[in-house]
């Protein structure tokens, strides 16, 4: 299903949007908007969407709110890519280096609910060996 590897990756690849999108001001990259605001396309994104993923975790409560989240989060980081696109510079960076803002806000409810998912992953992988032990 899914192991702390995975679980350490996908958090990773989502925290790599920050600088990501901190890079493109730097350098004045211009960013594929309409990319960036879909939600599927990067590595959280396509894992969320996957068939096998959907077909054995999609009625999971903390798999939902994640989706939800992710999607959120590509949202807003849209907002900041457009801000880059249109030489907003000051408004963008500040937005990624103010805790409160709502593009900080979502990325960290998305880092929490991929860590609290896989928790329920977890707890699910222990239930089911505590059942094939009462089985034998």
């Amino acid at each position: 299903m899914i192991n702390a590897c995975e679980s350490s990756d996908l958090i990773k690849s989502h925290a790599k949007w920050k600088m990501k999108l901190a890079t493109a001001v730097a350098c004045a990259e211009w960013l594929d908007v309409e990319n960036i605001a879909k939600d599927n396309c990067c590595t959280l994104g396509k894992w969320l969407n996957s068939e096998d993923t959907v077909l054995k975790i999609s009625e999971l409560h903390h798999y939902r709110d994640c989706v939800e989240k992710h999607t959120e989060f590509h949202i807003e980081a849209a907002k900041i890519a457009e801000m880059i696109n249109t030489k907003r510079n000051d408004e963008a960076i500040s937005l990624l280096h103010c805790n409160a803002s709502a593009f900080n806000s979502i990325s960290n409810a998305v880092i929490l609910s991929i860590f609290l998912l896989f928790q329920e992953l977890e707890a699910m992988t222990d239930l089911s060996e505590d059942f094939k032990m009462l089985e034998t």
